[in-house]
């Protein structure tokens, strides 16, 4: 009797003491638009040629190599998407806006002599602020709109099963992103860069989206007549507005 009571006292005890077990609240993503998921991507090459390609940004390739366009790694052009998306997201007690861009990747099983090609599916994300990303909702038409915001947090999801992949995956991501970045996040400032070009008679949006801190890849974008966009995104406003739904000033 004695022994079942020093037992159950025991289990009793150790019940008491024993850590719970909480998983720290991930940040909560949710929808805000729906994806931009078709746009021609313009390269004019250093022949002084314009050649697109369907969402991507097509490799200047030589005159020889031009039939290597679509094959393989080629395939991927200097830039390519699968779906563009602007989303909320709430990280502790604050809300921020994140730019969701899924793209065509992928690997050479035998990278050395480039051979085995796998075509896969990464996800990029940004977390910017809701008010400088609100500079990008409002348009000056017929005129070049530059917009950059600090990014406070990205990161890459490498070769997505694109059948179970969902924003649970990204909150994961940048829950550890968090944590790991919230010491030195304002020792050196990140930014993003959205072009927007509103031709209002046509009812067409040219617009790129590219590494701000990258001099030479905002030159690509100049109001100057002599510095026109060499490389841009078209497609027609009302299928731009899927993935940022503007307003004319």
């Amino acid at each position: 009797m004695k022994i079942n009571l020093l037992i159950i006292f025991t289990l009793f005890a150790a019940s008491i003491n024993a850590q719970n077990r909480m998983d720290e609240p991930l940040p909560i993503i949710t929808k805000k638009s729906s994806a931009l998921i078709l746009a021609t991507g313009w390269l004019k090459n250093s022949s002084g040629q314009w050649i697109s390609g369907k969402n991507k940004i097509p490799q200047d390739l030589r005159e020889n190599q031009k039939l290597l366009g679509n094959y393989e790694s080629y395939g991927l052009g200097t830039d390519n998407f699968n779906s563009l998306e602007i989303k909320d997201v709430k990280i502790a007690d604050s809300t921020y806006a994140i730019i969701i861009k899924k793209y065509r990747d992928g690997f050479y099983t035998y990278s050395s002599i480039q051979k085995g090609w796998n075509n896969k599916v990464s996800c990029k994300y940004y977390v910017v602020s809701k008010a400088e990303l609100a500079n990008a909702y409002k348009l000056t038409p017929d005129y070049l709109n530059k917009t950059t915001m600090r990014i406070l947090y990205e990161g890459t999801l490498m070769f997505i099963n694109t059948q179970t992949f969902n924003d649970r995956n990204i909150s994961k991501d940048l829950a550890s992103n968090v944590k790991q970045n919230s010491h030195n996040r304002d020792f050196f400032e990140h930014r993003l860069g959205l072009n927007i070009y509103y031709f209002k008679a046509k009812n067409l949006v040219q617009f790129y989206l590219y590494d701000a801190n990258s001099y030479s890849m905002d030159m690509e974008y100049e109001d100057d007549e002599s510095q026109k966009a060499t490389k841009y995104y078209e497609t027609d406003a009302i299928n731009f507005k899927k993935f940022l739904n503007f307003s004319v000033l």
